[in-house]
């Protein structure tokens, strides 16, 4: 597929604009916030309130559980916030980046031919050790590869889409690293580690680069 770029990022083969949607991050963060609170307290209150009803043989047990749920919440759930803040703080510091969803995307515009960037973008995938290489297809630019588990998630899911621009010496590529569990509300910011080593590695590489929106 050749793209052709513009002034708010490129356009496809259907002639449709491809740009990121930064708007609402804060609220989005929030309503994680708030699922995080009622999955976490409807669980374990659930749990222990079924534990307690059998133990008592009576369903009174409910009446604990459920204020062993709100209160397991208001302890774990901000402590689980904090550290995910740090987290945000210190992936601002290193790479200067304030988009931190959890199915994070990057739009780079590469200085270099089509199979040179793929070859490359195999090469430092097959040689980063937290990363295995499931499918790479040449012929239509996509390379599928998946991360180890880690106390931050239980692993992610990486594609990289190449495409060729109306100038055969420059490539767009775009990365993306999301949650291989889909409900997953809070990554501490790994999506955005994965796809941002996988850039400063092809800066490594001696080549030129651009963000595209």
């Amino acid at each position: 597929m050749v793209l052709c770029l513009d002034g708010r990022g490129y356009l496809n083969c259907q002639g449709k604009i491809v740009s990121a949607d930064n708007n609402k991050k804060f609220l989005t963060y929030v309503v994680a916030i708030v699922k995080m609170f009622v999955f976490f307290g409807l669980g374990v209150g659930l749990l222990f309130g079924i534990f307690q009803s059998i133990r008592r043989n009576s369903f009174d047990g409910f009446v604990d559980g459920s204020v062993v749920g709100i209160v397991g919440a208001l302890i774990l759930v901000p402590s689980v916030i904090l550290l995910d803040i740090l987290q945000k703080v210190k992936c601002y510091l290193r790479y200067k980046i304030v988009d931190f969803r959890t199915n994070y995307e990057r739009r780079i515009l590469v200085e270099d031919d089509y199979l040179s960037i793929f070859d490359l973008l195999c090469n430092v995938m097959h040689d980063n050790k937290k990363m295995h290489i499931c499918q790479k297809d040449v012929e239509n630019g996509v390379i599928e590869a998946v991360t180890k588990r880690s106390w931050r998630s239980f692993g992610e899911n990486i594609t990289i889409k190449l495409f060729k621009s109306s100038n055969s010496k420059r490539t767009i590529v775009v990365l993306t690293s999301k949650p291989r569990i889909s409900l997953t509300l809070i990554d501490y910011c790994k999506n955005l580690e994965n796809v941002e080593i996988v850039v400063n590695d092809i800066k490594d590489g001696g080549l030129s680069l651009s963000p595209l929106l």
